[in-house]
């Protein structure tokens, strides 16, 4: 039984690279449609995210792919105005001046798990999440965070609620697609923002250990 257990457990750990490695493919792909389409629509985002089977990476513990987009302070105005056509309850928060915001813009959810997405929310104000955006951005690629709690909107109150269930936050960051150019003055790829997943790490394991043939989770 013992020799069992430390194969299930080898297993799992190759399950789990696997697992996160189909968020991560999913978020790539979705940071290369920002590139190329930063003015994308709700709709078209809804297209695009299915089809990179956000029902499967769902149940693998993502609550989706979203969307923080960057904001300067000297546009924030004419973002919230855009935002507002499509959200008329839309805002930026928490309110404050900052040298840089990042609000959810766009979220596709699974049907499963699906949360109160709080739009607007501007997850650069929570210092973990900042650290991780932050690597994101400096090494041009996905980062993780440690354990965090995923944040709902009580959509009674209006505030956010933490969930229970540990999660860990992915970050890919997503630049302007830059036409090919031998002047080397010619301007850099911009920073548009962040294609962002939680994933609720004991979905996940759940789901590997059923795979192994232990089913329960302690």
């Amino acid at each position: 039984e013992r020799e069992r257990f430390r194969r299930a457990c080898a297993n799992v750990v190759q399950l789990f690279e696997a697992q996160f490695a189909m968020v991560e493919e999913a978020m790539l792909a979705a940071a290369g449609l920002i590139a190329v389409k930063p003015d994308i629509t709700e709709d078209q985002w809804t297209t695009y995210v299915d089809g990179l089977r956000v029902s499967t990476i769902g149940r693998l513990g993502s609550v989706g792919i979203g969307f923080v987009e960057r904001v300067a302070p000297a546009g924030l105005d004419a973002h919230v105005a855009r935002l507002k056509r499509l959200r008329p309850a839309y805002r930026v928060w928490p309110v404050g001046p900052r040298d840089v915001y990042f609000p959810l813009v766009l979220l596709r959810q699974p049907a499963t798990g699906a949360v109160a997405a709080p739009f607007g929310f501007d997850a650069y104000t929570d210092k973990a999440r900042r650290d991780v955006m932050d690597r994101a951005l400096a090494t041009r690629d996905i980062a993780y965070s440690g354990v965090v709690h995923i944040e709902t909107l009580d959509t009674s109150t209006g505030t956010l609620r933490e969930e229970a269930e540990p999660a860990v936050a992915m970050y890919a960051p997503a630049f302007s697609a830059v036409a090919p150019n031998r002047d080397r003055n010619a301007a850099r790829p911009q920073h548009l923002g962040f294609v962002v997943t939680l994933v609720r790490l004991r979905t996940m394991i759940a789901n590997g250990l059923r795979q192994t043939g232990y089913d329960e989770v302690s």
